[in-house]
């Protein structure tokens, strides 16, 4: 695993360094890299950089996350230096227990949740209650609270 830590005030001819690098190690065909945003840290200045929000937030961590075989790593590793000109690179070994690609999300099954009426407040059972103009097998409409809104 490759593991880069650099500041996101970084650029690569004007635009920031992470998605430059991001870019190089798609299009040199790396399994899958991971971008995370710190909200505070400090490197070789000592000076702490957060993203407090009474100051405007300057210079927070990007860690970047490259999972490959070591090959690869290697092999892509001269091009990320080169671009590189301060913050850390590490290798580290990995033990990947799954590389799967998700199902799509139509094999998702997510059942639809069940409320009894009874508990509810009388807001919430009108616009549970079908009106009786609905039409069979179509859902209550957002204004069947007779206000024109729903409940929120």
């Amino acid at each position: 695993m490759l593991r880069i830590i650099l500041s996101e005030s970084r650029t690569h001819d004007h635009q920031p360094l992470f998605r430059t690098l991001v870019e190089l190690l798609r299009a040199e065909g790396l399994a899958g890299t991971t971008v995370l945003k710190g909200i505070a840290g400090f490197g070789h200045d000592h000076r702490v950089h957060t993203a407090n929000l009474e100051v405007a937030a300057e210079g927070l961590p990007i860690i970047i996350e490259v999972v490959d075989t070591a090959e690869q790593v290697e092999r892509v590793l001269p091009k990320v230096e080169a671009l590189i000109a301060g913050g850390l690179i590490m290798l580290e070994r990995a033990h990947v227990i799954r590389y799967a690609q998700s199902p799509p999300p139509s094999h998702l099954s997510l059942s639809p949740m069940k409320i009894r009426i009874s508990t509810c407040s009388p807001s919430i059972r009108r616009m549970a209650s079908p009106s009786p103009t609905a039409r069979a097998g179509q859902p209550p409409s957002r204004g069947s609270t007779g206000r024109g809104r729903g409940p929120w």
